[in-house]
């Protein structure tokens, strides 16, 4: 009796489930799992994240050395180069690295918008200084594009004489556009005179300028010269995070060149600069900021015809 009621009735023991100590296993084995799986999602979110700051920071930074070089390279052009070589020493009115050129900051003469027209007045051509004249242009919209209306603005004619070359550099006294005529009056003339037997080319004045600044760099372009050393710089950022900017200068030689006078901006042939960047937080794997560095070296295309 007592073995079949034993055979009929359910073994209690293989239905009484998981023990607490099973319990616990399973689930500090499922939450170890977790946190492997959570730290790997973690880590790996983290590395996506240096990665991305990494390469914006690199992308910007040859950004702004790219411009920055390209636009060196452009130094000098539209200054009447190749007359002011004959002069016998260097003249402010015509130099291509203007006053401020140091080792954080570079000042030069660019004509970056092309403000160039060719004369159509008869020549012989004859300028003196502060003896107002009216010349005739055949495109006054490339100058007036440039220096607009105001009368702080200033331009360069240049061409060959009988012999040689020479330069005027005139202030910009009024522009008809509808007779395409120019009133300037000369304020500083090469040492040959100023008298063109053939027509002259006219380029609109313009400088440019970088520097470092609360660790963005800033460029600025000016078209005003109230005198041949100050153009009204106004500048604008052009790239952020950066924290060096450094330029050293040669000469023909390859010899450093300290600039502290005109002659030493004039001895320019050559400029190195150092840019360095950083990323604009700090890498979420380190908890430091990655950093970048470029060295670039530049050979202005319109100088090298200088003495």
């Amino acid at each position: 009796m007592s073995e079949a009621l034993s055979k009929a009735m359910p073994d209690r023991r293989q239905d009484s489930g998981f023990s607490l100590l099973e319990l616990s296993i399973a689930m500090a084995i499922t939450v170890g799992m977790g946190a492997v799986v959570f730290t790997l999602l973690f880590q790996n979110q983290n590395l996506f994240r240096d990665r991305n700051l990494t390469i914006e920071m690199q992308q910007s930074a040859r950004a702004v050395a790219s411009m920055m070089a390209d636009e060196i390279r452009m130094a000098g052009q539209g200054v009447p180069a190749f007359a002011a070589s004959m002069d016998t020493t260097a003249v402010e009115s015509v130099q291509t690295f203007l006053n401020g050129t140091d080792a954080d900051t570079i000042v030069f003469r660019a004509g970056v918008r092309n403000g160039i027209a060719a004369i159509t007045s008869p020549p012989p051509l004859a300028y003196l200084v502060l003896t107002p004249t009216t010349v005739a242009v055949d495109d006054v919209a490339a100058i007036s594009g440039i220096v607009g209306d105001n009368t702080d603005r200033f331009v360069f004619l240049w061409g060959q004489t009988a012999g040689s070359w020479t330069w005027v550099r005139a202030r910009i006294d009024a522009i008809d556009r509808r007779a395409d005529t120019i009133a300037l009056t000369p304020v500083a003339i090469a040492a040959g005179g100023g008298t063109f037997p053939r027509v002259p080319n006219i380029n609109a004045e313009e400088a440019l300028a970088y520097r470092l600044n609360s660790g963005n760099i800033q460029r600025a372009t000016s078209g005003a010269f109230t005198t041949p050393t100050a153009p009204a710089l106004r500048y604008a950022t052009v790239g952020g995070n950066f924290t060096a900017l450094s330029f050293v200068y040669r000469d023909i030689s390859n010899n450093v060149v300290t600039v502290t006078n005109l002659d030493d901006r004039a001895a320019i042939r050559r400029v190195d600069f150092t840019l360095a960047a950083q990323t604009a937080e700090a890498l979420p794997s380190t908890g430091n900021f990655a950093t970048f560095q470029i060295e670039m070296t530049v050979y202005p295309r319109n100088i090298q015809i200088y003495r």
